[in-house]
């Protein structure tokens, strides 16, 4: 069982349907960061850290053993897609950090 907090127990079943419109939104904003046309850096970087902060709300439940496990068995594509997502994030991540390291 998945714990919204000590007092609120809450199934994975309850929370699957809020991961996949956490990842719908996601979508949104991978589509606007892969294909739109931004006239400034500042653009591009506020959409990168809405994207961030909505994966971290996917991320927080998939540390949820029991969710994965459930999420695995009933949609293996969403559970693939959003790994391959949160790879992708830490990667670009990593590359914005280097980029503006003094050197």
């Amino acid at each position: 069982m998945t714990h919204a907090d000590g007092a609120n127990p809450v199934s994975a079943a309850d929370i699957m349907p809020s991961i996949a419109d956490l990842k719908a939104d996601v979508d949104v904003l991978l589509s606007q960061l892969s294909e739109g046309e931004y006239l400034t850096v500042d653009t591009f970087a506020n959409n990168w850290v809405h994207l961030m902060a909505l994966y971290e709300k996917i991320q927080a439940q998939m540390n949820d053993r029991i969710l994965m496990d459930r999420l695995i068995r009933t949609d293996l594509l969403l559970t693939a897609d959003l790994l391959a997502v949160g790879r992708m994030i830490t990667v670009l991540d990593n590359f914005m950090r280097c980029a503006v390291i003094p050197r």
